[in-house]
């Protein structure tokens, strides 16, 4: 039997043991998931050899710091800058990113093409990258904001678009708001991180956190006349093109979104 794991903190609300052990049951593969909550990546690495883990998804804050400690990265996780999935070759660590694909397709999911639109990004971690990188790589265009400007404008620089402080965001008018931060998220922060009175600046706004469902933002979004989503989709997305890099077999992604969702709602009723 392989193991599979989970490396981050907080890891408490994630529904990837479920999701993926689903996937693996549905599969036929002989493979357990387990969780390991650390916000050291050198501690990934020890726990990765010592419990001979095949493969792992990373989530905050691990996602920019594990490269250091990884023996070679995917094109998509370097250009990006950070990774959410580690596979094991014998003895050495490969990073990947699929938390990109899984933004890419929930955008075209909700809104269409890509393509000739303008998004507001909010946030500067390792999500916020694989945002940009969706957008960009899809031909769009995309201004990034988060609490601190340094990070932020360190980030337009490094992907070649704009960067505004979050006092400014009244002078954003994009088509789309993808929130990259972790406000909103059950056991985290019940706020939202864009005023209400600027959702009418947007026909989308996509919120990559899925716990819970409808955040905050989501909710108040809606009630403004956007197009709105949480994460899951992208969170299926991306979990599906991780089963595909650790198993070489097509993803149930049926299956993964019915487990998924049905956690979510046992959780919130």
């Amino acid at each position: 039997m392989k193991t599979y794991a989970l490396f981050g903190s907080p890891i408490g609300h994630s529904l990837s043991p479920v999701m993926h052990g689903a996937a693996f049951t549905e599969a036929g593969v002989d493979a357990c998931f387990r969780t390991f909550e650390t916000d050291r990546a050198s501690e990934v690495r020890r726990i990765v050899e010592e419990e001979d883990v095949a493969g792992a998804c990373v989530t905050i804050p691990l996602k920019v710091s594990l490269l250091e400690v990884l023996d070679e990265v995917g094109d998509a996780a370097r250009r990006i800058g950070a990774v959410n999935t580690i596979i094991r070759r014998g003895n050495r660590l490969l990073g990947e990113n699929t938390d990109w694909i899984g933004i890419a397709r929930s955008l075209e999911k909700l809104m269409g093409p890509i393509a000739g639109k303008r998004f507001l990004v909010l946030g500067a971690g390792g999500t916020a990258r694989a945002a940009l990188h969706a957008v960009l790589s899809g031909d769009g265009n995309a201004v990034i904001s988060s609490r601190r400007y340094d990070p932020a404008h360190q980030l337009a620089e490094e992907f070649s678009c704009e960067a505004l402080p979050l006092e400014r965001l009244e002078l954003v008018r994009a088509d789309c708001c993808i929130n990259t931060t972790p406000v909103g998220m059950s056991n985290y922060d019940e706020g939202t991180p864009l005023d209400s009175a600027l959702l009418h600046h947007f026909r989308w706004v996509f919120d990559v956190i899925y716990t819970p469902r409808a955040t905050r933002l989501v909710r108040e979004a809606l009630k403004a006349g956007c197009i709105a989503a949480g994460g899951l989709d992208m969170f299926v997305y991306q979990g599906a093109e991780q089963f595909r890099l650790w198993t070489n077999l097509e993803p149930p992604v049926e299956v993964m979104t019915n487990v998924a969702g049905r956690m979510l709602d046992s959780e919130e009723n």
